[in-house]
């Protein structure tokens, strides 16, 4: 039994199932796109910056406010130190 009796009726099949597919594709698609429409997350609207008076928020010193920088440290005064996490002794 012969399925294809022409080369027309061949090409029509490859045409119809070449639809087919892309048939399954669109409408995979399609419920790709309304399962995020109906699932998507509610947009949260951000709250405008206001700046707050120095009062409720002070700032650090600046180095005239503190008299310049710190002393440095001399090498002998580091190394007695205890490294950061270690307990003192």
């Amino acid at each position: 039994m012969k399925l294809f009796t022409s080369t027309s009726d061949a090409s029509l099949f490859e045409i119809q199932e070449y639809l087919l597919q892309f048939g399954a594709v669109v409408i995979s698609g399609a419920l790709v796109l309304a399962w995020a429409l109906v699932f998507k997350k509610k947009r949260r609207y951000k709250y405008k910056f206001r700046r707050h008076s120095r009062e409720h928020h002070p700032m650090n010193p600046t180095l005239a406010e503190t008299k310049g920088l710190p002393p440095l440290r001399n090498q002998q005064n580091v190394a007695e130190q205890p490294a950061p996490g270690q307990p003192k002794s």
